[in-house]
């Protein structure tokens, strides 16, 4: 696992640069107790990315992901899109399974805050 000494950044942080092949190369870093480390493989920013780079122009639908590689993991997604709806697929595997028993929450809406 990668490990940054990132300080005060408390944001999540995505790279992402074109191989020779075509596809991507894709990183992700988020911060956990003050240190940035790296997810293997991250479908929410490779779907947030395919909303951005084919409008930018930096890629062309359907496009492949490399990511994980860094970290010893040699993940693989697929980005499409049907219907106007983008999908990002690949395989993965089931680690851990089980239900999990927790009391019930009760959460109040959104509060509004009055600026003096």
């Amino acid at each position: 696992m990668l490990a940054l000494d990132c300080g005060p950044i408390d944001q999540f942080i995505g790279v992402a640069a074109a191989r020779d092949d075509g596809d991507l190369e894709v990183r992700a870093f988020y911060p956990v107790r003050g240190t940035m480390v790296e997810d293997p493989v991250c479908g929410s920013l490779n779907a947030a990315l395919a909303r951005w780079l084919p409008e930018v122009g930096a890629v062309r639908f359907p496009y492949g992901i490399y990511q994980g590689a860094a970290v010893g993991r040699s993940g693989r997604v697929y980005i499409s899109t049907e219907d106007g709806d983008i999908w990002v697929t690949g395989t993965t595997r089931t680690l851990i399974d089980g239900t999990l028993h927790a009391p019930t929450a009760h959460i109040a809406g959104p509060q509004l805050i009055k600026e003096t």
